[in-house]
């Protein structure tokens, strides 16, 4: 969470006063006065942060977040996903995890380890001698995911030049440059792939930075370390130098539908060129892939269709054409891509003979269907290793 909004009650359990400091990586919003408006950005959430240990946001139970889980996961074979990526930050998520697993859940799941901000320190995950791939097909260590920024709809994304109307605001740097390149190397000496969020152009340089002093010190091909989001117009030489690190670009198109208006009001269109750069990357031969970032945007796979191709915002209108990508590109982010970022290309991405029989059927051909309507394609049947996980019609006999 990004931005947290509470209100009195909540701040003085959480011991979050006038008087308190805003921390490394954190801004407490504030009113004329100097009181706290009850919005906190990014790490001074403090104690209402649900995944710290001394958290004070009552916790759920296990019975109900193992019940949420398979909830998700049904709704995932709704919209004709196999299988995810998900952040976890503490111990208890990776032993619910483990009871999917073991209960037979039909998902492929792979876990990135919150290394920083975390009950998980990489540190932990290094010393239990665990690396990217530790697991099987059904649920696996993904690597480590780390953050250095914020949203930039939030203000908080970590950017050159200040916010418009707001001189002193060039965003939120949660993890300081020192640290993020001591944990980056430490991983990847280990072993485990490093997943980098990083949305402004400033966070951008920082994660590069960082990758380029590890792969120098330590070089080693096919780490398939990624840059998650990247998506503000980037500056001169990052995409190339993301390329040349041998870096992925993990971003979600359909945020152009849920964010874009948003990144309007804050940025204006003129300053939005270049936004989202799947064009660009891809003639660079950046290797890209697509995802949602739920709850950031809807699971929908084909919603990261249309916005590729028609590149609408919610309120219609497009951002940058030129960056627009066709069908074909879009799908395999969605797909073949998708399985490469996951050490996954020899046994998922693709209908072949030999590969995992995970498989969907949509009730149109999204290279039939005008750009503005991909995203009202629906999943009629899900096939996760075999075996029917949804199919529309029974569920529409049930109702």
């Amino acid at each position: 969470v990004h931005l947290a909004v509470a209100n009195s009650l909540a701040l003085r359990l959480a011991g979050i006063s006038r008087e308190t400091p805003n921390p490394p990586g954190g801004t407490i919003d504030r009113d004329a006065s100097g009181e706290p408006t009850g919005a906190l950005r990014e790490r001074a959430k403090g104690r209402l942060d649900y995944y710290r240990a001394d958290s004070v946001i009552p916790p759920l139970t296990a019975a109900q977040r193992l019940d949420g889980l398979r909830a998700g996961v049904r709704t995932l074979h709704e919209y004709g996903i196999a299988g995810f990526h998900v952040m976890v930050a503490e111990v208890d998520e990776i032993f619910e995890y483990q009871r999917l697993r073991a209960e037979g859940v039909r998902a492929r799941i792979q876990l990135l380890i919150r290394g920083v901000e975390s009950q998980i320190r990489v540190e932990d995950v290094v010393g239990l001698g665990l690396t990217t791939g530790f697991g099987d097909d059904w649920l696996r260590i993904g690597g480590i995911k780390m953050s250095v920024d914020g949203v930039c709809v939030c203000r908080n994304a970590a950017v050159y030049e200040p916010y418009p109307g707001e001189p002193e605001n060039c965003g939120i740097v949660r993890i300081e440059q020192d640290e993020l390149e001591e944990k980056v190397a430490l991983s990847h000496k280990a072993g485990l792939r490093v997943s980098v969020h990083a949305i402004g152009q400033r966070a951008v340089d920082m994660a590069l930075l960082a990758f380029d002093k590890t792969l120098a010190a330590e070089p080693r091909p096919g780490h398939r370390h990624r840059i998650e989001h990247a998506y503000l117009p980037p500056r001169p030489n990052q995409l190339e130098r993301m390329r040349d690190l041998g870096l992925l670009l993990s971003t979600q198109p359909s945020f152009i539908e849920s964010f874009g208006d948003g990144w309007i009001d804050v940025f204006g269109e003129k300053e939005l060129r270049g936004v989202m750069p799947l064009r660009r990357a891809l003639s660079l031969g950046l290797r890209v892939q697509a995802n949602s970032d739920f709850p950031c945007s809807p699971m929908s796979p084909f919603l990261h269709l249309k916005s590729a191709v028609a590149r609408q915002t919610r309120a219609g209108k497009v951002l940058d054409p030129s960056e627009a990508i066709s069908v074909g590109q879009a799908l395999r982010l969605l797909t073949t891509e998708a399985a490469y970022a996951g050490f996954e290309e020899r046994t998922r991405g693709s209908l072949e003979l030999g590969k995992l029989a995970d498989l969907i059927i949509v009730s149109a051909d999204p290279y039939r269907v005008p750009a503005e309507a991909l995203d009202q394609i629906r999943v009629d049947t899900t096939i996760v290793g075999g075996e029917v996980v949804f199919e529309r019609a029974a569920q529409g006999a049930r109702a």
